[in-house]
């Protein structure tokens, strides 16, 4: 009766396993709609088992989402926009307000619709905006890199919005180092939203993470539009709270998860 009973507990335990396994599977292929096909993915490992409650409470997100105005709308005016930043190598001019440029850092302070254009060689757009504002970065045709960290880092703000110019081709790349790496809640995404952070429009984006993820957000991250190419470390895109794409084309190489 006990090899009975240890043979028909091990069976339990064995199809335990594989029902969870399946059900990582399907959560897997439930995240991921046919728009948000990749079409390159470097990652020949299967990603590891997510913990059943934290795995069920991204699905729900993902599945519940309802994309807003600040997601879809993809339309802009230069003569309109809050600010204009021209980027110039190793310094930017900026005109309007709500950002102002010091030390190789765009700050923007404020809501509004910001529009970018140039080649930063060394250094950050930082978005501090308050927790109730939506930021709009209008991407015109930008180089950006940084040989010390992020690149585009929303350390708050409700929303962050990356707006692709039509007609445009537009590359980020971070550091392979993070000088600040040590500090609590540092980024460690080339492009990193404290909260959430969307990409729209029709331009082309290139995002290379040196160091770890290429693109993060701590809340949803929403892609509606756009000609998406990623290279990263760790994570092409990765959402805390789940990643919901309604439209867009994809080339991913990631040496974890796409």
């Amino acid at each position: 009766m006990k090899n009975k009973k240890k043979t028909e507990n091990a069976g339990s335990m064995g199809r335990a396993r594989v029902k969870k396994r399946l059900r990582a599977w399907v959560l897997c292929a439930a995240l991921l709609p046919v728009a948000a096909l990749f079409a390159a993915c470097a990652s020949e490992t299967p990603p590891e088992t997510p913990p059943e409650e934290t795995a069920a409470e991204t699905e729900a997100a993902v599945s519940a989402y309802g994309y807003d105005d600040a997601d879809l709308d993809a339309a802009w005016d230069e003569k309109t926009a809050d600010a204009r930043i021209a980027l110039n190598g190793a310094g930017a001019a900026v005109s309007g307000s709500g950002a102002a440029f010091a030390d190789g850092v765009v700050t923007i302070d404020a809501a509004g619709t910001y529009v970018f254009a140039g080649v930063l060689d060394d250094g950050q757009i930082r978005i501090d905006a308050g927790k109730d504002a939506v930021v709009r970065l209008v991407l015109n045709g930008v180089d950006l890199h940084s040989a010390s960290g992020c690149v585009i880092y929303a350390k708050q703000a409700a929303k962050t919005v990356l707006v692709l110019a039509d007609g445009t081709e537009n590359a980020i790349a971070d550091a392979a180092v993070y000088a600040d790496a040590e500090e609590e809640d540092a980024p460690d995404a080339a492009v990193f939203a404290q909260d959430s952070l969307t990409i729209n429009g029709s331009g082309a984006l290139s995002v290379t993470g040196n160091c770890g993820n290429a693109v993060e957000a701590k809340d949803m991250l929403v892609v509606t539009g756009g000609r998406i190419s990623v290279t990263a470390k760790a994570d092409g895109l990765r959402g805390r709270d789940g990643v919901a794409i309604r439209d867009g084309s994809f080339a991913i190489q990631a040496e974890n998860d796409g």
